[in-house]
């Protein structure tokens, strides 16, 4: 995968890849031909004769994605790159911003795809979004990048006397340019994954909207259209990030955000004043918050404050709401039992193929294919194909689960095994051990605590892929209160369920990332001791 994104592509490598596409095009046609599959597996012309056919209205629909994305990408890129140099320049900022990035990560787009139509309206919902999602990456993806600029030169460059804006200017810009590109290419990921859930707010083109109209229809064959549409968006932005990349001389390997995990720790006699920040800047969040509520004033809940959302759990706690307290504890257990279903499924199945892949080397190639597949076509177009095959209950839901989180894993997964000290391998074969003994007991060992850290990543991609799940297919759990409440007068509701999932979310990330911190002081001192 990554000789292909780093330009390094022999003639041995294309056809090695060509080879696999013809693999995968021989399996398409038998499952096209086979009795038990042809049903959910059209012909590829059939395929061509459906795109042809509704070929000029589903232009306007790619074109108005494809807009949205774009606009949303533009518009997060931008105040992510503002948002890295300010924090880069005046340091006390980044506790702040690193806080809205906390919040941002927290809330699932499908949790936030409601109010945004409320806020910016439905044409504007799925730039909104997009701009949401496409932020994130390219923030952290700069910060960190900037940090790593400061660890390998800061110090020798203050040796020498260099003020702070000429370390900033001297080093760390360019690491931190070349960081943008990397969470850029992620961030477009979010950017179409946003346009299509805006789509789904209302709104007349879009993908998304003509998604939404096949899943009534049954029509295998418009379904795998709309996926390759998806899937030639992606990659047409992975393409020209790339070009752009090498035009300005910052051309990187393929990476994402979710595959890339920082390996410091906390040290302990900072962990009180950790605390100390994180509540205060929750108490700053809330005051803005409420602040901003009070000066908007928008009456029927568009625009609710912290203490509305208090009223309503208090309401709901006591029994005096549309929503009794037993009724949302049901469906919070639903989405929480799947989504971590979804991700036991989905760790299982990342590592097995991770580790298959020491033992069959010629799997790599499909292999690699198929997990892009699932990285680069955003998760609500698999939704049509999934509800064909399994149906609208639990099992669609956890396999959109297993696709949303899938990638993130098999990589941490399949990195963790390649880190393995050259040393050790030599150790198994110096006594005669051969791949599979290298794997079972040096490789695996090593690598399995890194299922901590794949869980961390997955966690909010599963709450995202469960409530899409829930909210277009099954009509139950979390996501389906969410479409329930958009026929309520009182939007509180929404700001509530995605006040839940923040929430959730942000306590399991802090204590999965406290076990995993613990994880690598156990492990540092067994490799030192």
């Amino acid at each position: 995968m990554r000789e292909i994104f780093a330009g390094r592509f022999s003639l041995s490598d294309f056809a090695s890849w060509f080879g696999t596409g013809v693999i995968l095009a021989v399996l398409w046609a038998f499952l096209s031909t086979n009795t038990s599959t042809s049903e959910y597996f059209p012909t590829l012309p059939a395929v061509w004769s459906a795109l042809l056919e509704d070929s000029a209205t589903l232009s306007r629909h790619f074109w108005a994605t494809a807009r949205s994305s774009m606009a949303g990408f533009a518009l997060g890129m931008l105040a992510a790159i503002l948002s890295t140099m300010f924090t880069v320049l005046w340091q006390p900022a980044r506790q702040v911003f690193s806080f809205i990035a906390i919040v941002l990560y927290s809330i699932p787009l499908i949790a936030a795809a409601p109010l945004s139509a409320l806020i910016f309206g439905t044409h504007s919902s799925g730039t909104a979004l997009g701009c949401i999602g496409a932020f994130l990456p390219i923030y952290l993806s700069g910060i960190q990048a900037g940090d790593r600029a400061s660890r390998m030169f800061g110090e020798m460059e203050r040796s020498y006397g260099a003020s702070e804006w000429d370390i900033t200017r001297t080093v760390r810009l360019p690491l931190i340019v070349r960081g943008w590109f990397i969470g850029a290419q992620s961030g477009w990921l979010w950017a179409v994954l946003g346009a299509l859930l805006g789509d789904f707010t209302g709104g007349r083109w879009g993908l998304g909207t003509f998604l939404v109209g096949t899943l009534s229809r049954g029509d295998p064959a418009r379904v795998w259209v709309i996926v390759l549409l998806c899937v030639l968006l992606s990659l047409l932005g992975l393409l020209a990030i790339k070009i752009a990349g090498r035009v300005f001389g910052t051309d990187s390997s393929w990476d994402t955000l979710e595959s890339t995990v920082p390996m410091e720790s906390t040290a302990n006699n900072k962990k009180k004043r950790n605390v100390a920040t994180g509540l205060a800047q929750m108490a700053v969040f809330l005051i803005v918050w409420q602040f901003t509520a009070w000066m908007i004033n928008i009456d029927g809940g568009v625009f609710s404050s912290p203490l509305d959302l208090l009223d309503l759990g208090l309401s709901i706690l006591f029994g005096s709401s549309e929503i009794s307290i037993n009724y949302l504890l049901i469906q919070f257990g639903s989405t929480f039992f799947l989504a971590f279903t979804g991700i036991a499924v989905s760790l299982t199945t990342a590592f097995a193929v991770a580790s298959l892949q020491y033992l069959f080397p010629i799997l790599s190639r499909p292999v690699v294919l198929g997990i892009l597949i699932t990285q680069v076509t955003p998760i609500v177009a698999f939704i049509p194909l999934i509800a064909f095959y399994f149906g609208r209950d639990a099992a669609s839901v956890i396999t959109i689960v297993v696709f949303s989180t899938i990638y993130p894993s098999y990589t941490i997964f399949l990195k963790a095994l390649d880190s393995i000290p050259h040393t050790a391998l030599e150790v198994i074969r110096g006594f005669g051990g051969n791949t599979w003994a290298e794997l079972r007991k040096v490789r695996i060992p090593n690598a399995a605590w890194m299922s901590v850290v794949a869980l961390r990543l997955a966690v909010g991609r599963a709450f995202l892929g469960a409530m899409t799940a829930e909210y277009l297919l099954t009509g139950t759990g979390l996501g389906g209160i969410l479409g329930q409440t958009r026929s309520l007068l009182d939007f509180r509701f929404v700001w509530f369920i995605c006040a839940i999932i923040a929430l959730i979310t942000f306590i399991l990330d802090v204590l999965i990332h406290a076990f995993e911190r613990r994880i690598r002081m156990l492990t540092n001192n067994f490799s030192h001791g």
